[in-house]
């Protein structure tokens, strides 16, 4: 009873930060950032992040996948490889139009590793891979602390997906594969905190 209490309250913290997003993504001011506190005195809370001009849709990686309590094994695949392929496209971003390495440079590299675990997963389970595009979904952060910020808000969000799958019936393999994504995550996670002023 416990867990599940757990899980029903871990999936809405995550609804409402995926809500508020969108929320502010889809609006015409700037949305603020997730800790005030981690800004610098040179940047203002209207300024932390530039939209790119697409639609984000709400069922897309680990943010839509935040949006149920049950999955299945394909959806929780297109949900991970989703994320993964996002993650990899909002660095390269950033790398790109922010002038920006260290730690985008090694984390981008784990992200195509990434691509390349589940890409794999799909053609052990025979599933065509699905057609992917993040840049509908991907947006530029104002400034290089915003970037990190960003990371951050990304990872979180990515853990506490492969959290939630982690607890469903998986075949071995795809465990495997989950707990070491989840693993990267978390190590990107802390390489983004220490970067962040």
């Amino acid at each position: 009873m416990n867990i599940k209490k757990n899980q029903l309250i871990r999936v809405l913290i995550i609804m409402i930060i995926g809500m508020l997003i969108f929320t502010s993504c889809s609006s015409t001011q700037e949305p603020s950032p997730s800790d005030p506190s981690l800004l610098t005195k040179e940047e203002d809370s209207t300024d932390v992040i530039k939209e790119t001009e697409v639609q984000q849709s709400e069922d897309y990686g680990a943010k839509g996948a935040a949006l149920k309590t049950e999955y299945t094994l394909e959806e929780m695949m297109r949900y991970a490889i989703e994320d993964e392929y996002l993650a990899y496209a909002e660095y390269e971003l950033i790398i790109n139009e922010m002038n920006i390495t260290k730690p985008f440079s090694n984390i981008i590299k784990a992200e195509a590793t990434h691509i390349g675990y589940m890409e794999d997963l799909y053609e052990t389970y025979e599933l065509e891979l699905p057609n992917i595009d993040p840049s509908q979904h991907i947006i530029l952060p104002e400034s290089i602390n915003y970037a990190y910020l960003a990371g951050v808000e990304a990872e979180i969000i990515n853990i506490a997906m492969y959290e939630r799958f982690l607890e469903q019936d998986l075949p071995e393999d795809v465990r495997n594969v989950f707990e070491q994504l989840k693993e990267g995550s978390e190590s990107h996670l802390q390489a983004f905190k220490k970067n962040v002023r």
